[in-house]
């Protein structure tokens, strides 16, 4: 019935600092790399995925390059929705306390300054839709594969299942609205992390007959009840 769901808590608990470096295209480590404490990150295409963990010194994080390329990236994402974002021919140090100390050229930080700080204030807070959707697109992605190990996905992705949980709480909802239409917000969030689509058809005539409702139903539970015996 998804009364307490999305729960975010025990995602945002288990997140660990990152470094995400984005790239449209491969460029070759004579014109563009990245180095943190003597470690030489290259830059791929697409998009890579490092941990970023901090000891009891300050970390150097050096973004060289041999000029300015458009579509590069480098950031350091920290707990939910905050990060930085690195430009080429830059360079920081950050310390066990997630001060930022710049040491050259640009560094522009995203959210608020809640999970680290700079030591000096010559940096300006950014709203860049487009650097905004790189790193929530590699953070909902990263939550829809958390979920995927903890839930009966074979049951809950069940578009049948879903389907019928939305009506009766539509339904419930109404009658009983201080106790249900948070649960069918719950589930309309479950449903857009997951990009179900709850309004499109079930079957070949544009309708969801009884009969495949009850079987794919019979079908979830089985599968769910495997998933426990395992």
């Amino acid at each position: 019935m998804f009364e307490e769901w999305p729960d975010f808590q025990w995602f945002e608990n288990k997140f660990e600092n990152k470094i995400l470096i984005y790239s449209n295209y491969e460029i070759g480590e004579d014109n563009m790399q990245i180095v943190k404490d003597n470690k030489i990150y290259n830059i791929a295409w697409w998009l890579s995925v490092y941990d970023f963990k901090i000891k009891n010194f300050p970390s150097q994080i050096v973004f060289k390059s041999d000029k300015f390329y458009d579509g590069i990236y480098c950031f350091i994402v920290f707990k939910w929705w905050n990060f930085v974002e690195i430009q080429p021919q830059s360079a920081i140090t950050i310390s066990d306390n997630f001060e930022i100390d710049v040491l050259t050229w640009v560094v522009k930080y995203y959210g608020s300054l809640a999970n680290f700080s700079f030591s000096w204030w010559n940096v300006k807070q950014e709203t860049s839709e487009n650097i905004i959707n790189i790193v929530k697109k590699w953070y909902n992605d990263s939550f829809r594969l958390y979920l995927k190990a903890e839930l009966w996905l074979d049951l809950l992705y069940n578009e049948s299942i879903l389907k019928i949980s939305k009506k009766v709480l539509t339904v419930l909802s109404k009658f009983f609205p201080w106790k249900y239409e948070s649960n069918l917000k719950n589930l309309q969030d479950y449903v857009d992390i997951f990009w179900v689509d709850l309004d499109k058809s079930l079957d070949s005539n544009g309708e969801m007959s009884t009969t495949n409702i009850l079987n794919n139903m019979w079908w979830g539970v089985k599968k769910g009840v495997n998933m426990i015996e395992k």
